[in-house]
């Protein structure tokens, strides 16, 4: 396995008491940010 990849299961909320999104990545910080800042379609970005 590769020294810097350290794999991450996370959980986000759309609001409080709202729709839970799981996912698994690498890189967490980056992908927070693209949660965030709706970088891809799809069910996060609306």
């Amino acid at each position: 396995m590769h020294a810097d990849f350290q794999p991450c299961v996370y959980i986000t909320a759309s609001a409080p008491y709202g729709t839970l999104y799981t996912g698994v990545t690498s890189h967490l910080i980056q992908r927070i940010c693209q949660h965030r800042d709706g970088s891809f379609d799809g069910f996060t970005k609306g």
